[in-house]
């Protein structure tokens, strides 16, 4: 490596400065797709392996990480095998990589990616209608309900299932004398999804939790791996909470 130049792979060399996923899938021996491609472009990152598009003939496969040991079973990269993969892009366009991570991720998580197109104005509402996306009639129902209102993956999670469920709310609310908050169900219900990178503040986050309880509210609070990954659990807890009244 110079001053300027990386050496991907034997034979491959490249600017400094590439986004990293891009230089690991090109060290695969293929280009970013699906939902790493979503993530290069600024979308909600649904999927921490590396998703990578390469032709169905591909032979020589690198790990991402050592660019001179042969791709292992057990890396964490996700191949799709397509015959497109040979033309010389190192990344999908955001609207291939959309139609991917609907055939790829589980539903909800190709959701929140969606949605987070919507926010980013990387894709508009026709677009949503005439993809036709949804598998089912739950799904194709859900879709429709896709907006840019969500400022995380995990709140578009969370919404998905509250509308499986049932359950009314409206996101993104302003609350007197709180804020702004995630979700409001009913009338005095608030629910706030914590995610990765926001509400790091604990303190300010009891301050508000405690703001709200003075405006007459009461809130439920979840970070962001229980709604990721125990999701049916947050779930119950605000169906409980729904179903004793605490949103009236």
């Amino acid at each position: 490596m110079s001053g300027r130049v990386l050496r991907i792979r034997k034979g491959v060399y490249c600017a400094l400065g590439l986004h990293p996923d891009v230089v690991r899938a090109v060290r695969v021996g293929g280009r970013v797709c699906c939902a790493s491609a979503a993530a290069v472009h600024g979308l909600w990152r649904a999927d921490d392996r590396l998703h990578v598009s390469v032709v169905p003939n591909a032979a020589r496969l690198r790990g991402p990480d050592a660019p001179r040991a042969p791709l292992a079973p057990d890396a964490d990269v996700e191949l799709h095998w397509d015959a497109r993969a040979g033309d010389r892009r190192l990344v999908d366009a955001p609207v291939e990589a959309l139609r991917q991570v609907f055939r790829c991720l589980p539903f909800d998580d190709a959701f929140a990616v969606l949605e987070s197109a919507l926010r980013r104005g990387t894709i508009t509402r026709p677009w949503v209608g005439a993809a036709r996306l949804g598998r089912t009639r739950s799904e194709a129902d859900l879709l429709t309900r896709a907006d840019g209102i969500a400022e995380s993956g995990t709140e578009s999670l969370l919404k998905a299932g509250l509308v499986r469920r049932g359950v009314p709310f409206r996101q993104q609310v302003p609350v007197s004398g709180v804020g702004r908050v995630d979700f409001v169900v009913g009338d005095r219900l608030i629910v706030e999804v914590d995610s990765k990178t926001h509400h790091l503040d604990l303190s300010r986050d009891r301050r508000r939790d405690g703001d709200s309880s003075i405006a007459g509210f009461r809130t439920l609070r979840f970070m962001y791996g229980q709604v990721r990954f125990e999701r049916d659990w947050v779930l119950r807890a605000i169906h409980a909470a729904y179903l004793r009244g605490d949103h009236r």
